[in-house]
């Protein structure tokens, strides 16, 4: 699957346009809580087929960070 796809579901998980998350997007206490940690470990094992840990995602804090942890686990 493709980036582009993945921000669109983790669009829908934060339930926000999914043209709002650019890199700079914030993942605040707002939008961010334990439950899309949750959603979001899921959609990474979907789009991506690698396990993500959800104290390693709740440290993200733009959508930036969180690509950037995807893509080192995918590189590892």
């Amino acid at each position: 699957m493709t980036t582009n796809a993945f921000l669109k579901d983790l669009a829908e998980v934060l339930e926000v346009n999914p043209s709002e998350l650019e890199g700079d997007f914030e993942l605040t206490s707002e939008v961010w809580d334990s439950l899309t940690v949750l959603a979001t470990i899921a959609l990474v094992d979907e789009h991506f087929d690698i396990a993500v840990d959800g104290d390693d995602l709740m440290d993200c804090t733009s959508v930036a960070s969180l690509l950037e942890r995807i893509q080192t686990r995918v590189g590892a």
